[in-house]
């Protein structure tokens, strides 16, 4: 009888401790046991560059082959006119070019003889006379081109002619505000109309930022040399090149000692008297490489454009056969 009493109180006392355990365990949390649900987190737009409108450009002519909507001369005035979108904003521009022959005989004289003209964008105007310009014929005539197609621009040549070769260009553009100059440079843009034939002129441009042309240099004797600008901060900027390749054949008249290089002042080959030499190259400021007739090379340099520097005489003392520049 005592050992069921002790039976029932030890089972008593283990009920007692499991109900104690029971509330002490931390109850279940409403999510364990059961699916996470997943909560789509909120999404950030992303940040992209605008994308940059591509300008539409009005369709070029061939150079020299522009069509223009008036051309009118009266006496020695003539003036031609266009439309042009130039700086593709969806509205062509009015151009207007006025050239004036401002000779003091101007009206009996049979030729007519530009030596002026006036460039009118949307009633801004650029002046140019033949003081600026060196002529001796300005053809009444304005190309419209494109230097850098990356560019909203449209740019406007100007071209004139020389005496000989001495031809030139004036380059304008309109940004929609204003009209400014971009520079002047050696050579025609366009067809040249002399002596009775058609031909292209020196200038050349395609789009890629550069203007190529062939330029005339006065530094030892008259030569010409293939010349590249392109246009920074608004000016067209000549791209200078180290050496700029030059094949001329002259023969020496008297001894020259030439330079090893042109930082070398140590002393190089001697030229002598009745050799026949080539001139090959120049920076087109003062030196010039020339080789001889076994092929070796040196350099000399020039001061005040013709005189051997350390000589004292002009380079027609040492080489026949330069070209002379009367």
């Amino acid at each position: 009888m005592v050992r069921k009493r002790y039976m029932l109180i030890a089972s008593l006392a283990l009920s007692l401790i499991f109900a104690a355990s029971c509330a002490n365990s931390p109850e279940p949390k409403p999510t364990d046991g059961t699916p996470t649900e997943t909560v789509p987190s909120a999404t950030v737009p992303s940040v992209t560059e605008p994308s940059k409108e591509i300008p539409i450009l009005e369709p070029l002519e061939n150079p020299g082959e522009n069509t223009y909507d008036d051309m009118i001369t009266e006496g020695t005035i003539t003036t031609l006119s266009k439309h042009f979108d130039l700086d593709s904003d969806g509205t062509k521009e009015k151009i207007i070019l006025v050239a004036r022959d401002t000779r003091p005989d101007a009206a009996s004289s049979e030729v007519v003889m530009y030596s002026e003209f006036e460039l009118k964008v949307n009633e801004l105007i650029s002046v140019m006379k033949s003081d600026a310009m060196t002529i001796d014929l300005f053809e009444p005539r304005f190309n419209i081109t494109d230097i850098d197609d990356t560019d909203p621009y449209r740019e406007i040549a100007v071209s004139w002619y020389g005496e000989d070769v001495y031809s030139g260009t004036v380059f304008y553009r309109y940004d929609g505000n204003s009209l400014t100059e971009l520079g002047q440079i050696g050579g025609f843009f366009g067809k040249w109309f002399v002596g009775g034939a058609v031909d292209d002129g020196a200038v050349k441009i395609d789009g890629s930022g550069i203007v190529r042309t062939i330029s005339l240099s006065s530094i030892l004797m008259p030569w010409f040399y293939d010349d590249e600008y392109s246009v920074e901060s608004g000016k067209l900027v000549r791209i200078q090149k180290d050496i700029y390749p030059l094949e001329h054949s002259v023969t020496v008249i008297k001894d020259l000692t030439l330079r090893n290089s042109r930082t070398d002042n140590s002393d190089g080959i001697t030229l002598k008297a009745g050799e026949s030499c080539v001139i090959t190259g120049s920076d087109n400021k003062e030196w010039f490489s020339i080789k001889n007739s076994s092929g070796e090379t040196g350099w000399f340099a020039v001061d005040d454009y013709h005189m051997i520097r350390g000589t004292g005489l002009p380079a027609e003392d040492y080489f026949s056969g330069l070209i002379n520049a009367g």
